[in-house]
């Protein structure tokens, strides 16, 4: 409707404006009465001027009559002189109330009457100066025949037009006073009723107004700020009573945010709730994978010694190998010589036999530690797949070299055994020689080979360690970072618990507030970034082992 959509400013406005037009109308409407009454009682008063003109000239007129009979019925000239004195400002009098009358009157009837009265003062006039004139010269009986024969009768016709206009601007007067009396009766009639017509209509606009507003709030205005006043306060249990059917007020809308709110606030606690314990979890699980890291980390550095020690000891089996080789050489040219060098050769043979003894021993030490280092890379898990590899692949090594130093130890009993027959035999010796000499050579480069892979077993399980390292690292930022999310979802529980449920009902005092520091934030973000980041660099930092490198072995 239109009213819902109009502004509350623009209702008063409209509403006072068509009062104020109302009023002005009354007041204008009031205004004209009045000038008419006053015009009508303007005219009335000249009108009773008038009159009283017309009576005041009446009464000269009488006591210039009366003036005359006594002079013409008095001799005592001292008497005489007084009355004559008497009629001339009587006489004086009237022609100044004449003039008077011409000026004030202007209605075609009062000018009318007005010259009747003038032609009858233009013959009385005369005849009364000619009476006094007669009786001052105490002609008595000529001024009394005078008299009663020609100004008495001229003196009554004069006196009745002065009372014509005397009653004629009287019956002007009434009129007057009736219309004054109509224009008021009128305007009091016009009055009132614009002044209900205006009162019901003041009615009719504050019913509007009220109307309108009552029907936008959906309720009284205080229960309205009672309810915001509560929601500003955090309570969403109250139950917010609308009309039926209505859809559009501020308090329906104040009971949808309401609603809104509390589904909001109630999602937001679960959701922390829920990530205070996932936090919790993360927490436990990165301090057990904090531990589990460090004692791998110990365990490939005890593996690490074990490797360093196998290289130390296939470095010496290298040396001694390439120092068979030079006594096998030496061996098969004495041989060649003479049978003075079986002798040598036989007292090499058994050193030789010594020295396959000590590769055997070796070959089953590093059995023994690619086992270990088998072990290791299990605990490392997929950090250690590489590394198990290796150590497979050493294994395999330490098992053919044991072999091979078993041929080698078998061989060599055999040619001490046939140095011992004989010279006889030497030129059969020559080719087991050679072989030997061979076989030597062989375990040369297969020791150099073992150095080989384990310098690269080496390399392995340093980066390994320094991933665990990193991974230990990881593993206490994760922790920390955790425990703080926690404290964070904690005091986003605080906060969320300053708010009243419908059906939790208030879970807080409403003591100060837990606010999160900004500062604390922005830390556990950078937390966060650091962690991303290790775990993003991690893999690029450890070489890839090239497990074809190993194939040969």
């Amino acid at each position: 409707m239109l009213s819902s959509k109009m502004r509350v400013s623009t209702m008063l406005g409209m509403g006072f404006a068509l009062m104020m037009i109302i009023m002005l109308f009354v007041a204008g409407f009031g205004l004209v009465s009045l000038s008419q009454i006053n015009n009508t009682i303007v005219i009335n008063d000249g009108n009773a001027e008038r009159s009283a003109v017309a009576k005041d000239m009446s009464s000269a007129q009488y006591r210039m009559i009366i003036s005359i009979q006594n002079l013409a019925l008095l001799t005592d000239e001292s008497e005489m002189a007084t009355i004559n004195q008497e009629r001339l400002q009587a006489k004086s009098e009237y022609e100044a109330l004449e003039m008077k009358l011409n000026q004030l009157i202007f209605r075609a009837k009062a000018k009318e009457i007005a010259n009747q009265v003038k032609r009858e003062r233009d013959i009385g006039m005369p005849l009364l100066d000619r009476v006094a004139q007669l009786g001052l010269a105490n002609k008595n009986a000529e001024a009394t025949n005078l008299l009663i024969k020609e100004l008495l009768p001229l003196a009554k016709r004069w006196r009745d037009q002065l009372e014509e206009m005397s009653v004629f601007q009287k019956s002007m007067s009434e009129a007057s006073s009736k219309e004054a009396i109509h224009l008021y009766e009128n305007a009091k009639f016009w009055m009132i009723t614009s002044l209900i017509i205006g009162l019901l209509f003041a009615i009719t606009v504050a019913w509007f107004i009220v109307h309108s507003l009552m029907k936008q709030l959906g309720g009284e205005p205080g229960y309205a700020r009672d309810m915001v006043a509560k929601v500003s306060e955090g309570d969403l249990s109250l139950v917010i009573h609308t009309k039926a059917g209505d859809e559009s007020s501020l308090l329906y809308a104040l009971s949808k945010m309401v609603e809104s709110l509390s589904n909001t606030i109630g999602m937001i606690t679960l959701s922390a709730q829920n990530l205070a314990s996932a936090s919790e979890q993360i927490a436990s699980s990165a301090t057990s994978l904090s531990q589990t890291t460090s004692e791998q980390t110990a365990a490939v550095e005890q593996s690490s010694s074990s490797i360093e020690q196998m290289a130390a000891s296939v470095s010496q089996n290298t040396d001694n190998a390439k120092m068979t080789d030079g006594i096998a050489s030496s061996a098969a040219t004495s041989a060649a010589a003479g049978g003075q060098a079986v002798q040598e050769m036989v007292a090499a043979m058994k050193e030789i036999a010594s020295k396959i003894s000590m590769i055997n021993e070796i070959a089953n030490k590093t059995d023994l530690l690619a086992i270990n280092a088998a072990i290791e890379a299990a605990r490392a898990g997929e950090h250690g797949k590489g590394f198990a590899t290796v150590a497979v692949e050493v294994r395999k090594l330490a098992e053919r070299s044991q072999n091979t130093a078993k041929e080698i130890g078998d061989l060599a009993n055999r040619s001490v055994g046939v140095a011992e027959r004989a010279g006889s035999l030497l030129h059969e010796m020559l080719p087991g020689i050679r072989k030997t000499a061979d076989l030597v050579q062989e375990i040369a480069d297969s020791s150099r080979e073992q150095s080989n892979g384990i310098g690269q077993i080496n390399v392995a399980v340093f980066q390994l360690t320094e991933g665990m390292q990193s991974a230990a690292a990881v593993a206490e930022e994760l922790s920390a970072t955790a425990e703080e999310v926690s404290s964070s979802s904690m005091q986003l529980q605080g906060l969320m618990e300053e708010f009243i449920l419908p059906t939790t009902g208030r879970r807080g005092g409403r003591g100060k507030r837990n606010v999160i520091d900004k500062t604390t934030m922005q830390h556990n973000l950078k937390k966060h970034h650091v962690i991303g980041h290790h775990q993003s660099s991690e893999p690029d930092d450890v070489a890839p082992i090239d497990e074809t490198q190993f194939s040969k072995y």
